[in-house]
């Protein structure tokens, strides 16, 4: 046991070296987005008459792909101007930017749905210009996995103006009259609120465990023998 104590220092800095390397190998973390859209919210609507309604929305979470472990989920409010029967849909995007002080943003677009209900591929247009099916009642809130609203103003843009709103995006699914409207909500939001938990130790992590724990053995074996050997030579005759 003494053994062990004596060498505990030694794995525990062996283990912090690894540690160190391994993140000095990785680099800093690169800024990942945007990426996207993932479909947030598919609905139909049937409006009899003008009302206010409350949509809260599935939310979704990155693709393991990304590299990326966000999941989302948010809420807004609409009036509906009009008597009419709509299929809507929801894309969000993510942008995360490491070491800024709020490092991920989120970007979701409202519009209609052109290929209901969310079918492949992708084909969405615009709100009327003239007469809009629904216009925002107020921000959409991002809801983070604290239960904290994020509030973000829905910005009404054409589909013309929307490549310059959001340069980089993928806006392959939109298509129509570039003078129709889509609502835009852009929030910058804590990471570690959004970040799903994780359930797997990355393999670095499990690599330094795996050496730890194989030291700990050979150093209790050794401590057995050397305890065995002493207890034989305590019965010698």
């Amino acid at each position: 046991m003494r053994t062990l104590i004596k060498c505990m220092p030694w794995i525990l800095g062996l283990s912090f070296f690894l540690v160190t390397l391994q993140a000095n190998a990785a680099g800093p973390p690169v800024p990942v987005g945007p990426i996207g859209p993932y479909l947030d919210l598919i609905a139909h609507y049937d409006v009899l008459i003008p009302q206010t309604v409350l949509i809260p929305t599935p939310g979704g979470c990155t693709d393991p792909s990304t590299g990326l472990t966000f999941c989302w989920s948010d809420l807004a409010t609409f009036e509906e101007l009009q008597p009419f029967s709509i299929d809507i849909v929801v894309d969000t995007y993510l942008w995360w930017r490491p070491g800024d002080p709020v490092p991920l943003t989120l970007v979701d677009i409202w519009a209609k749905d052109l290929n209901p209900p969310g079918l492949l591929p992708l084909r969405q247009t615009g709100f009327d210009s003239i007469n809009p099916e629904m216009v925002p009642a107020g921000p959409e809130n991002f809801i983070g996995r604290s239960g904290t609203f994020y509030p973000a103003p829905l910005v009404a843009t054409t589909l013309a103006d929307l490549p310059s709103l959001l340069p980089g995006f993928d806006l392959s699914p939109f298509e129509g009259d570039p003078m129709s409207i889509v609502y835009v909500a852009q929030a910058s939001v804590p990471a570690s609120d959004f970040d799903a938990p994780a359930t797997i130790p990355e393999p670095g992590t499990l690599t330094l465990l795996g050496i730890g724990t194989s030291a700990l053995l050979i150093l209790k074996r050794s401590e057995k023998r050397k305890g065995s050997s002493r207890s034989k030579r305590g019965f010698k005759f």
